[in-house]
């Protein structure tokens, strides 16, 4: 197996695992994870706010945005 597709299935195995983890957490009811080894933590991130006119951001554009409430 070459070095790429090695990659490629390391990537995918976390990402099914992360997704695993969510998914159960979610289930469970829970939304953080404490260990003596780690913490882990569902986080609700708003969307990015990019907003350009004529190659300038604008910063009081997302002043608007709320994230949804749930």
């Amino acid at each position: 197996m070459n070095m790429a597709k090695r990659r490629k299935a390391i990537e995918n195995r976390v990402t099914r695992i992360k997704q695993y983890l969510f998914d159960n957490m979610r289930h469970a009811g829970r939304q953080k994870v404490e260990c003596p080894y780690f913490n882990i933590a569902i986080r609700n991130h708003p969307p990015p706010c990019r907003s350009m006119t004529h190659g300038r951001f604008q910063p009081n554009s997302c002043a608007s945005l709320n994230p949804p409430a749930g």
